[in-house]
């Protein structure tokens, strides 16, 4: 709102009766809030988090501020919600993402936007873009239940393995 400047006249009598005195003007300066979002790493894997942690100045002990997923990485990519709110606690606050695992062959990346207002709002920063690796599978086993099996039978095959998604 740009500074802004009042002084004090003392009267006599009432609040229009005769100046007596009046105070210098006294100037009431902004305080410039500000923000830093940091990531906790470079590069996530897919199907692992990670951690945003916000750092403020000048900002109020619960005061929501809003966050937006701004990056390459897909929706579908991500566990939950590509945007919400948090609030400031001690000139701090969290955002943690997680990335879905799955077998695509992607070039994907986080960015997170830091807004005032909604989630639509004014942007006060962003991080650094976080890349996103491929995870494939890996130490993957099939087991039949039987080795043979008569005509109208059946045989179940099941499957393991590390980095393998659900469904």
């Amino acid at each position: 709102e740009g500074s802004e400047n009042f002084n004090i006249v003392i009267r006599n009598g009432s609040t229009s009766g005769t100046a007596l005195t009046t105070t210098p003007s006294i100037t009431i300066n902004d305080i410039i809030p500000s923000y830093n979002v940091t990531p906790s790493v470079s590069t996530v894997a897919e199907g692992d988090s990670v951690t945003f942690t916000i750092n403020t100045a000048n900002i109020g002990d619960g005061t929501q501020l809003y966050w937006r997923e701004e990056g390459s990485i897909s929706s579908n990519d991500i566990e939950g919600n590509t945007r919400g709110n948090f609030f400031i606690n001690n000139n701090v606050g969290i955002v943690t993402i997680t990335t879905k695992l799955d077998w695509n062959d992607e070039n994907e990346n986080i960015i997170l936007s830091i807004r005032t207002g909604s989630t639509s709002g004014t942007i006060t920063t962003t991080s650094s873009a976080v890349a996103v690796t491929n995870t494939s599978p890996s130490n993957v086993t099939v087991t039949a239940s039987s080795t043979a099996v008569n005509e109208d039978g059946s045989v179940t095959f099941t499957i393991n393995g590390t980095n393998i998604p659900d469904h």
